[in-house]
């Protein structure tokens, strides 16, 4: 509408009235765009003045060597690791009331050792745990100091009814006495 009334003033030989802020609109777009600019750059340059000259990365700790011992004495790399079943012993404390030991072994296999290979004899391996367990006193199974010598004894006669070359290593992976 305002472009039909430029356009019959100009007819009538009037000039038509110039469009205000055009200008005024460019030079306030320019004048944000230097500001946000100059914002940003200033920014970037007090962050880093703020954070300091950059640091090396820590360097990684040295990987073990395969002798060195583990904690708890275990040392060398594992091959392969057949589960047993857990194993729950009764007990009668003197008192005659009836606890439980509910235990779980792993035996860590040499690299030759095939698992199915190795389940035909797992059998023994439990046998020979369940008869070591079952001699125990009660008392001793729920020490602490006896922790060790229990873990040392079943680990023997498990090796030894399974057989040396079919077994590293038997590791105890749940002890719950109730």
């Amino acid at each position: 509408m305002a472009d039909e009334k430029a356009e019959a003033k100009a007819q009538d030989g009037e000039e038509a009235e110039p469009k205000k802020g055009g200008k005024g609109k460019i030079v306030l777009g320019l004048l944000a765009v230097i500001l946000v600019s100059a914002a940003g750059a200033g920014g970037a340059i007090a962050g880093t003045r703020m954070m300091g000259p950059p640091q090396a990365a820590p360097a990684p700790p040295p990987e073990p060597k395969e002798e060195e011992e583990d904690q708890g004495g275990y040392s060398g790399k594992v091959n392969l690791v057949s589960n047993f079943n857990p194993i729950v012993i009764d007990f009668h404390d003197p008192s005659g009331d009836v606890h439980h030991l509910k235990i779980a072994v792993s035996a860590e296999l040499p690299a030759e050792m095939q698992e199915k290979e190795f389940e035909l004899y797992s059998p023994r391996g439990r046998e020979a745990a369940i008869i070591y367990l079952r001699q125990l006193k009660w008392e001793n199974a729920i020490d602490p100091k006896k922790f060790d010598e229990i873990r040392k004894g079943l680990s023997e006669v498990m090796i030894k009814a399974l057989g040396k070359k079919r077994v590293e290593r038997i590791v105890i992976t749940d002890y719950v006495a109730q």
